[in-house]
């Protein structure tokens, strides 16, 4: 898949017909979404830091929403996979 290997495998093999292995593309799309979902998570967690804060400030106490299944979104992020 990098273009050097490409560029290799055609020099030398020349008759050989060049193909992406399905393993390598799950792998990096896998690769792809966990560091989307690490980003998301770091953004929720400022997010949350800056909403503490705020109602610490005005002498309240911090509630954070919850999800359907009882989790808040920093929960969720944290744990999936």
């Amino acid at each position: 898949m990098a273009g050097s290997m490409n560029l290799i495998a055609k020099k030398c093999f020349v008759k050989t017909e060049i193909v992406t292995d399905r393993f390598h593309v799950q792998k990096l799309a896998s690769e792809a979404v966990q560091e989307e979902r690490i980003r998301l998570r770091l953004e929720i967690i400022e997010l949350e830091n800056r909403a503490m804060q705020e109602t610490h400030k005005k002498g309240k106490l911090y509630k954070p929403e919850f999800l359907a299944n009882g989790d808040t979104l920093r929960q969720l992020l944290s744990r999936s996979r």
